[in-house]
């Protein structure tokens, strides 16, 4: 027991940078989708999408 108490300081000053380091990687994993990061992600394509599409019509409508 006495050898445990002597690691434990060295396992507080690790806890901080290793949790990090954890959590960053799981938040690269999920590329920042939360809860609702997919629907989000598609919103935002088809809002791209359709505003590429009116950019492509108006474009069209000026060269007649």
């Amino acid at each position: 027991m006495e050898s445990l108490w002597s690691y434990l300081p060295i396992i507080a000053v690790l806890a901080c940078p290793v949790g990090m380091a954890l959590m960053m990687w799981f938040m690269g994993r999920s590329n920042g989708q939360g809860m609702c990061g997919m629907k989000m992600q598609k919103q935002v394509r088809a809002l791209e999408a359709s505003a590429l599409l009116g950019e492509k019509q108006s474009e069209h409508v000026r060269s007649l």
